[in-house]
């Protein structure tokens, strides 16, 4: 493996280890699983697969337990006064700064997808008459694909603002500031397109068809994670994080 490789590793695991130490994950980890993975899927029984309610619980979800722990990515160690000796270590700038995205990535797009497979077990268990059933092939890639860019976009957006901010606190204010604007901007926009703008738009997204329009918004969302995590290698800087 190389030396590259292995400062990755290392911080990737390096950050899960903390996750484990802190209750109120573990707590947040069992209540989630349980509630979506579990309670919810055997209410819903074997339906519960063929609902719109998975698919949308994978795109939400990973978006929504990376902005609880993101903003303590940079600005927790400073808080904590141990992100000095995390940027005096031997370990890259790449491997810092990707380790962490790839380690809050995981933590979220992992327990999505764990609570699906535990919804699908749970309602052939719950309900064990007649076959067995999962959820739709298009469902299930559209759900993989959408929580794992989905959550990649928070996660690279959260560790861009926890880089420069002084307190978690003010990190999180900062992303939720930033993803309340962007909603509000794509909205916005859309709101004041002429028909003759957006009736060509959505005729093309329809030509797409659905295999077509899921690779579409996957490649968006990756181009726009590639882009984020760009600027933020290009604002890390040792010199700079230890003076702020």
């Amino acid at each position: 493996m190389s030396d590259a490789l292995h400062d990755l590793r290392t911080m990737v695991w390096k950050e899960w280890a903390e996750f484990v130490r802190q209750r109120s994950t573990i707590i947040s980890m069992a209540l989630f699983l349980v509630i979506f993975g579990v309670f919810l899927p055997a209410q819903r029984g074997k339906p519960w697969v063929d609902s719109a309610a998975p698919f949308f619980n994978s795109v939400l979800f990973p978006i929504m337990l990376v902005l609880g722990i993101v903003a303590d990515s940079f600005a927790g160690e400073r808080e904590r006064h141990t992100l000095e000796t995390l940027l005096a270590s031997r370990l890259s700038d790449r491997a810092i700064l990707f380790g962490k995205y790839i380690a809050i990535l995981v933590y979220a797009w992992g327990i999505t997808i764990a609570s699906l497979l535990l919804g699908a077990v749970v309602v052939n268990v719950w309900d064990s008459g007649g076959p067995l059933v999962f959820y739709p092939a298009r469902v299930a890639s559209a759900a993989l694909l959408f929580s794992l860019f989905g959550g990649g976009f928070a996660a690279a957006a959260g560790v861009l603002m926890s880089l420069h901010s002084s307190t978690v606190r003010q990190a999180a204010q900062m992303l939720s500031i930033g993803m309340t604007a962007i909603f509000v901007a794509v909205f916005a926009v859309l709101a004041v397109l002429p028909d003759a703008v957006v009736n060509p738009v959505i005729k093309r997204l329809r030509d797409l068809g659905p295999s077509g329009l899921i690779i579409a918004i996957t490649l968006t969302l990756a181009a726009v994670d590639a882009l984020l995590l760009t600027i933020a290698a290009l604002r890390f800087r040792r010199t700079r994080l230890v003076l702020d």
